[in-house]
């Protein structure tokens, strides 16, 4: 994953903290962003986008 910011991309990565993190070891932990592009506001409930994200993956 990667930001651009002030015209640079620069890579980075998100996971969980741990007593045993180190920054050059890859994780098997990744974050996926699924958008909903045009979902009406009555979707927009912990309930709704969970389960319409489950037909994706499960859901943290």
């Amino acid at each position: 994953m990667s930001i651009k910011f002030a015209g640079t991309v620069i890579p980075f990565r998100i996971q969980k903290w741990t007593h045993s993190f180190s920054p050059r070891e890859e994780t098997s932990i990744a974050m996926e962003w699924i958008s909903f592009p045009s979902l009406p506001c009555q979707y927009f409930t912990r309930n709704a986008l969970f389960s319409m994200a489950s037909a994706v993956r499960q859901p943290t």
